[in-house]
């Protein structure tokens, strides 16, 4: 086989697995499975409520999805879309975050910038039951009565960096907080998004080198852990950012597993 041909061959096949993937949060939460002491799992149905208004939600883009440059390896969560990031809604316009069932809050950040258009974000980590995880990524306000029950941030581990153009400072507290289904959690972030990643004990994804990529060992789509109708619901607006496009293909919520062993498929580091 000549060398041109053999060279397309890779570059098609590295291109297939690229396009299907993107990068990810580096988190392994194992410690957290074995400690939580909340309820066990019983099945996969263990949501009830788009964390989203269906009436604010534009489209949901599945697990694997590259965004770079940040994201150019399986990115290990969801993005939830109540606005266009290319024309970020205002700040009246930015829709609300609700629990999606009974979770268990155990770690809550926020940081915060000194220079850019949005002085603040915030990160949560919760347990759905003892063997599923979850986490938020980008809300840019917490709900009044959540935040009243959070408390002092500055209570909690802090830290902070500087470049030439900003100061950057997170605070981070470990909590235990039990929130029922469709509890007002905060606002989406400035640009209209939600990050929702999720991550199941129970569930162990295939790669060539499971060390190179621990932090998307247990990671599953949340559209799959909701109640029959608001999964399928979740599901038909899973694809392109604006909803242009629907993704169609099993699986359709997406995976982060693209490895085929002894090929040049998958996720490259």
């Amino acid at each position: 086989m000549k060398p041109q041909l053999i060279c397309l061959i890779v570059s098609l096949t590295l291109l297939a697995a690229i396009t299907a993937c993107g990068g990810g949060d580096s988190s392994d939460n194992d410690d957290y499975f074995e400690t939580s002491g909340f309820k066990d799992c019983d099945n996969l149905s263990l949501m009830t409520t788009s964390p989203i208004s269906f009436n604010d939600l534009i489209a949901i883009r599945p697990l694997g999805t590259l965004n770079p440059p940040d994201h150019t390896q399986p990115t290990r969560h969801t993005y939830w879309y109540a606005g266009d990031p290319g024309n970020p809604p205002t700040s009246e316009e930015l829709a609300e975050v609700v629990s999606p069932g009974d979770i268990r809050l155990f770690e809550i950040s926020e940081t915060t910038y000194s220079n850019r258009s949005y002085e603040s974000d915030y990160t949560m980590h919760f347990f759905i039951c003892n063997q599923v995880s979850g986490y938020f990524n980008h809300l840019s306000e917490l709900d009044s009565d959540f935040a009243s029950q959070i408390g002092d941030f500055s209570q909690g581990s802090c830290d902070s960096y500087s470049t030439s153009s900003e100061t950057v400072s997170n605070c981070t507290l470990q909590i235990e907080l039990d929130i029922p289904a469709a509890t007002p959690i905060g606002i989406v972030s400035y640009f209209g998004t939600l990050d929702f990643g999720m991550d199941d004990s129970r569930v162990t994804n295939t790669m060539a080198s499971t060390e190179r990529f621990e932090f998307i060992k247990h990671a599953v789509c949340p559209m799959n852990y909701f109640v029959g109708s608001e999964k399928e619901a979740l599901l038909n607006i899973t694809g392109e950012y604006d909803g242009s496009v629907q993704r169609i293909i099993e699986p359709r919520c997406g995976k982060v597993d693209f490895d085929i062993e002894g090929t040049a498929s998958g996720a490259w580091v």
